[in-house]
């Protein structure tokens, strides 16, 4: 289309269910591991996803800041390891 740059747009949605927000970045439609952050039950959580230990997509509920977060990881191509999505200030400091 005319650009030097190759795009980067990272997709995303977001659904309201049952008076719950539910957001997503990312795109993996094939994952080997499942990484959360905060609590299902409280229906306040980030969930990564992985393919081969490289981060595809995050789901939130309750955790905008940090999904917005991930979404600048996943711009950016900086890959959080498993361990380091658990980590609130690992995420600070790499997005």
């Amino acid at each position: 289309m005319g650009y030097d740059e190759p795009y980067r747009g990272i997709p995303f949605f977001w659904t309201e269910q049952a008076g719950e927000s539910l957001k997503y970045v990312g795109e993996s439609t094939k994952w080997n591991d499942v990484v959360f952050r905060g609590s299902l039950d409280e229906g306040e959580f980030l969930a990564g996803y992985y393919a081969d230990n490289m981060l595809k997509a995050a789901c939130a509920s309750g955790m905008d800041e940090e999904l917005l977060a991930f979404r600048r990881l996943l711009e950016s191509s900086n890959n959080p390891r498993p361990e380091e999505l658990k980590n609130a200030d690992s995420i600070a400091a790499l997005a």
